[in-house]
């Protein structure tokens, strides 16, 4: 709207298409969407509260470490956090098509039709995968 970006949920009829692969994403179970919305949140949550559970545990630590250790410490606090959000686009990135795509060439191996998966178990493999 002009200048302003705006993000929203659009609803759609009927199950959605995994991009570049021709899958459908589609809720089977009456309460596949609330299973799906709390798989989110729960990673959502983890994720988020990393950071605050990672500041109490090394406000147990850190008192018994001398100021050289406390260095090394946030050092590696530093390098590992940027190693895991670059593992974490890698996944998302380039890892997870070429997952999606090779369950699907294998599911046609065994003679399966994967032209649709349950959006509990799509959502549950991303997260778990990234993770």
């Amino acid at each position: 709207m002009g200048t302003n970006q705006l993000l929203g949920l659009a609803v759609t009829p009927g199950p959605q298409a995994e991009p570049g692969l021709g899958i459908q994403i589609i809720n089977l179970s009456p309460a596949g969407s609330f299973i799906v919305a709390t798989k989110v949140a729960f990673y959502g949550g983890l994720v988020i509260s990393a950071p605050l559970i990672l500041y109490f545990i090394a406000q147990f630590v850190f008192p018994a470490l001398k100021l050289i250790e406390k260095k090394y410490v946030y050092r590696g606090i530093l390098f590992g956090a940027g190693l895991f959000m670059t593992g974490v686009c890698f996944c998302y990135f380039v890892l997870m098509p070429v997952a999606l795509a090779a369950s699907v060439q294998y599911a046609e191996w065994l003679g399966f039709s994967a032209y649709q998966w349950r959006a509990e178990d799509y959502v549950g493999f991303v997260c778990n995968f990234r993770l």
